[in-house]
């Protein structure tokens, strides 16, 4: 005869009780409403308010709990949002949810047919209603212009510019567009001027430029003229 094994008869009594324990606290708990959503932890959220956010996962969350609730589905809805570039989610047991926003980084404001749009750091075009226009402080493309690929050519010469000086890219309110000429005008009366079909390369020099001149600031100059080859051309504000 075989010899039975009492310490291997002794684990599995364990594991099959356990496991026989937990469902049945499961059941309980869900019975009891233990675990039903019962705080939604919202955090990062500076544009969107939370009356907003939780009017959009409403609907989502409706006979859920901890337990049954689709994340993936719920961070989908909350992704689909304009203004939301990407979220995360976690839960705290028994009844707290967490929900992380990460919002959209808007970097050009423009108009086109009477209505405003952004374009944001993912050169997606959003409409921007009055709560956008009045809470976003990007540069305003005043020019009359319909062709979005110019205009994602200069979103793409600012996001260079937010990326190496961040000071200076909040400092340049608007665009105008002149022909062929972009110019950036500050807010402290400078105005940068770019050629719109060499623009990446008139944007590097003037990184390069602001880069070898960082003693005097930008601001210091009435004008810095990119449009003659291989030469800029700078005016001083008088004194």
């Amino acid at each position: 005869m075989k010899k039975i094994n009492i310490e291997k008869i002794v684990n599995y009594i364990f594991i099959i009780s356990s496991i026989i324990i937990t469902i049945n606290l499961i059941i309980f708990s869900i019975k009891d409403n233990i675990f039903d959503i019962k705080n939604i932890n919202i955090q990062n959220n500076k544009f969107i308010d939370k009356k907003e956010l939780s009017q959009l996962i409403d609907d989502e969350l409706k006979g859920k709990n901890l337990l049954n609730v689709n994340i993936f589905k719920l961070k989908n809805t909350i992704n689909d949002h304009d203004f939301i570039q990407s979220s995360k989610i976690y839960t705290s047991f028994p009844s707290k949810l967490h929900i992380v926003i990460n919002e959209i980084t808007p970097i050009v404001l423009f108009e086109q047919e009477s209505k405003y749009y952004l374009y944001d750091y993912k050169k997606n075009k959003i409409e921007a209603d009055i709560k956008a226009l009045n809470y976003f402080p990007v540069p305003i493309l005043v020019s009359d212009i319909k062709d979005h690929n110019k205009i994602k050519n200069i979103t793409n010469s600012l996001i260079k510019i937010f990326n190496q000086y961040h000071s200076f890219y909040h400092s340049i309110s608007q665009i105008k567009i002149n022909n062929k000429e972009i110019h950036y005008m500050t807010d402290k009366g400078t105005t940068i001027k770019l050629n719109l079909d060499n623009i990446d390369l008139h944007t590097q020099k003037l990184i390069n430029f602001i880069n070898q001149n960082q003693k005097k600031p930008i601001e210091k100059y009435e004008y810095v003229n990119l449009l003659i080859p291989n030469q800029i051309i700078v005016k001083e504000k008088s004194i």
